[in-house]
């Protein structure tokens, strides 16, 4: 009698601790002690329509290495399914240090983006048509922005150029009919024709 009783109760002891370890596998993925967030391969770790209360890094972007095999230029939305996109200063062990030409085009989902700090040149056609882009987080490291590069992203209220700015290309804001303000600062010694056309 003694061993079936504590037969009986090592069972229960046993179906106790599985119970407990299965209702901790409901958080899959696990979640990142670093950041709080949800890890995620396919950059569906941020709501398409909320905007997240703290940065989640995009995953899933395409870029390409630059010549100097230590920065790389982002070049796409690749997988990223995101709309508030958050850009980390390294990709797989790349600095990011330009947003390529027509990475973001026609990206009609993208409502906000942030740019590390390592970002200086944003390409022509960047972001052009995004016409939901509502906010654009520019670093203090940017010197360039390319002719067309937000090119009717009409949603944009306002925009905050750094004093890094030295060069806004022509056309680069043409059609950003929501632009209520702008400040150009004293750093931007060459600005081309017809940037608000």
């Amino acid at each position: 009698m003694k061993k079936i009783l504590c037969l009986f109760l090592f069972l229960c002891i046993a179906l106790s601790l599985c119970l407990l370890t299965l209702s901790s596998c409901n958080e899959y993925p696990p979640a990142d002690l670093t950041t709080g967030s949800t890890a995620s391969s396919d950059s569906t770790a941020s709501s398409e329509t909320e905007k997240p209360t703290e940065p989640v890094e995009a995953v899933g972007l395409k870029y390409t290495g630059n010549s100097d095999k230590k920065t790389c230029t982002i070049t796409g939305i690749g997988k990223c399914k995101d709309s508030y996109i958050f850009i980390n200063e390294y990709v797989d062990g790349y600095r990011v240090t330009a947003i390529g030409a027509s990475a973001f085009k026609n990206c009609g989902t993208l409502i906000s983006v942030t740019l590390p700090d390592s970002v200086e040149t944003i390409g022509k056609y960047a972001f052009e048509n995004c016409k939901n882009l509502q906010e654009i987080v520019l670093p203090e490291s940017l010197t360039a922005i390319e002719k067309y590069a937000f090119e009717n992203c009409a949603s944009l209220p306002c925009i905050r150029l750094p004093e890094s700015l030295e060069s806004i290309g022509a056309c680069a804001f043409k059609g950003c009919s929501g632009i209520t303000e702008i400040t150009i600062p004293a750093s931007v010694i060459s600005i081309e024709k017809d940037i608000f056309y």
